[in-house]
């Protein structure tokens, strides 16, 4: 289970962990309606989340980005939210207050591994090899 909250102005990822805080420190300064612990994520075993809201002022969730917004109050719970659910941690809505939870990108594939050329070297030792092959009655392809 892996998921990932993404600012709405593009500017921070969180991994979505069970018992992650969302508050002051997640939001630029000009925000001051979001305490220091505005909201708490609680994992799922289904992988979906919970979002509790602990902030003096309300929480907002919601499951898409079409959906309307659900305000929560300090203690409530939200409904469980898969990928593409919303969390705002200020009612009016700040494009760096908005969290949206996705799936985190798969890992990348890595990078072949180069193919050996033979050298000068190799071409001559494997030669010299071939040679005493032959010499010695032994055929190699």
């Amino acid at each position: 289970w892996r998921r990932m909250l993404q600012r709405a102005d593009g500017s921070a990822s969180l991994l979505a962990h069970d018992g992650l805080e969302l508050g002051r420190k997640d939001v630029s300064k000009k925000t001051a309606h979001v305490s220091r612990v505005q909201a708490i994520v609680r994992r799922q075993p289904t992988g979906e989340v919970v979002v509790e809201a602990h902030g003096s002022n309300i929480t907002g969730v919601r499951a898409s980005a079409e959906a309307a917004w659900t305000w929560l109050r300090k203690g409530e719970h939200s409904m469980a939210l898969g990928a593409g659910g919303q969390v705002a941690l200020d009612k009016a809505l700040p494009a760096d207050a908005i969290f949206t939870l996705a799936s985190p990108p798969p890992p990348s594939a890595p990078c072949p591994a180069p193919t050996a050329r033979p050298t000068a070297q190799s071409s001559s030792m494997l030669g010299r090899a071939r040679s005493r092959a032959r010499s010695h009655g032994h055929s190699q392809g």
